[in-house]
């Protein structure tokens, strides 16, 4: 479900939720900022990939 916020300047930013209600991606003028994933049973973010395909990846002790 893509929901949308303007800022002040006139920019939109499009934030995507996920079937799980956690956010999925962001997204603004057509171009993907980041995307999220996260782990299955605890709903804690699991890894973050940025609009330059750098990706990082969280483990929670």
């Amino acid at each position: 479900m893509p929901l949308w916020l303007m800022a002040p300047d006139g920019r939109t930013f499009w934030f995507t939720i996920g079937t799980n209600n956690a956010l999925k991606a962001i997204a603004a003028q057509g171009q993907e900022l980041a995307m999220m994933t996260y782990h299955g049973s605890s709903a804690l973010l699991a890894s973050k990939s940025n609009s330059n395909g750098w990706t990082t990846f969280y483990d929670h002790s």
